[in-house]
């Protein structure tokens, strides 16, 4: 072996070793019904949000037959991290301002 592939293999396995838990959390997600594409979770983890927090979130939402866009789960943990320290927070401020929406449409 020479040293390039020596190098190729060491840099190889690093890149592995950052992108096999964003992969497990891609499969995890699709798994359970609510797929995340590969670049929005990578985009998460750039922006430093809790992508693992919002993946469960979005998987419980799914369940219970009120999905979410990821877009929608991100900016509201954004505008609330303070007050969201786990998935069923953010689901209770998901569903709390989609009631706020409706209360104010029909009035």
């Amino acid at each position: 072996m020479t040293t390039e592939t020596i190098t190729l293999f060491i840099i190889g396995f690093i890149i592995v070793l950052l992108f096999l838990p964003s992969l497990l959390t891609c499969a995890r997600a699709w798994s359970s019904g609510a797929a995340i594409p590969l670049m929005t979770l990578m985009m998460m983890r750039f922006r430093g949000t809790p992508y693992k927090l919002l993946i469960d979130a979005a998987i419980t939402l799914n369940h219970s037959k009120e999905p979410a866009s990821y877009e929608e789960l991100e900016r509201t943990y954004m505008a609330e991290k303070y007050a969201i320290n786990s998935p069923e927070d953010l689901i209770e401020t998901i569903k709390n301002k989609r009631n706020d929406q409706r209360t104010n449409s029909s009035t």
